[in-house]
């Protein structure tokens, strides 16, 4: 496609509406365009601009799909860039294996995917938080067990085993009032632990940008910063749109009527155009360096 740049004055972030201008070239955000040959400019004025989601399957587990291809369209159509895909591991004998497998199950994604391994707490082991911390993963979802069991696990040894490669470990609730008890019991159990509570519905929708950078999936996905992935949406103004308020505004929710990925269009009018295999398998960058 070549290098090429575009200026809009509704770029959406996080923390408010921009102006900016963005230079594609070789499937990445950069600061200026290396290439001799001139670059093309190109129209937004119709749009407004959004990063590429990020999203985790925690709807519809791929694990659990019998077409992988189906469910992937459904997130690309949202706009998603990257997708993050659990693997449950119900045991501590054969993750490794498990592991490489889903790996090799998912070679045919059209858009660029990551894994995070699910566990049950009373099924964690120091060696598999060795082991994910190198491949990379952006975090381990863990998820919760009886509080007679979490007193049993030996927190000194999971932390020194998260100190290696500083790997996130999210801890689903299951409701409400066990999110406030275990806001409450977790810090007196383990306070070193870098262990974050979450509700599964808030990871429904695309990944913040602090859980983004948190987890190292930023700077190279889910932000329009430059040397990023050019993932980007483009969102149709709609009439009697405001956009005055980006806070009240239903980012999360709108469906693009462009989605680009690595400078590429892979979705265009609600089409989605992307190949199988197009997609990479991704590691994530230092977790936490840039928060």
């Amino acid at each position: 496609m070549g290098a090429y740049y575009f200026y809009n004055e509704y770029v959406y972030d996080e923390d408010g509406w921009q102006s900016k201008s963005m230079i594609v070239e070789d499937g990445k955000f950069t600061r200026r365009i290396n290439d001799k040959a001139p670059a093309r400019e190109m129209n937004t004025k119709q749009f407004w601009v959004g990063p590429g989601k990020v999203y985790l399957d925690i709807e519809e587990p791929f694990y659990q799909q019998a077409s992988l291809e189906v469910n992937l369209r459904k997130f690309i159509y949202r706009g998603c860039t990257l997708l993050l895909c659990q693997l449950p591991i119900r045991s501590h004998s054969n993750y490794k294996r498990n592991f490489a497998s889903f790996q090799k199950k998912l070679t045919e994604s059209p858009i660029d995917y990551m894994i995070v391994p699910r566990i049950p707490l009373s099924q964690i082991r120091p060696e598999m938080v060795r082991f994910f911390g190198r491949q990379k993963v952006p975090f381990i979802l863990v998820e919760q067990d009886p509080v007679k069991e979490v007193q049993k696990i030996k927190w000194e040894w999971i932390h020194q085993a998260q100190s290696l490669t500083k790997i996130p470990l999210f801890m689903l609730s299951s409701s409400k009032r066990n999110h406030r008890q275990q806001s409450t019991c977790w810090p007196s159990v383990a306070p070193e632990l870098d262990l974050t509570l979450v509700n599964p519905s808030e990871l429904e929708l695309p990944l913040p940008k602090k859980l983004l950078r948190k987890t190292g999936i930023s700077p190279y996905k889910g932000e329009l910063i430059p040397h990023a992935s050019a993932d980007y949406n483009l969102f149709l103004f709609q009439e009697n749109q405001s956009i005055d308020e980006p806070h009240n505004f239903r980012y999360h929710k709108a469906i693009p009527e462009v989605t680009v990925a690595k400078g590429k269009v892979i979705k265009v009018n609600h089409i989605v155009k992307c190949r199988k295999g197009n997609g990479m398998y991704k590691k994530v960058s230092i977790p936490g360096h840039f928060v």
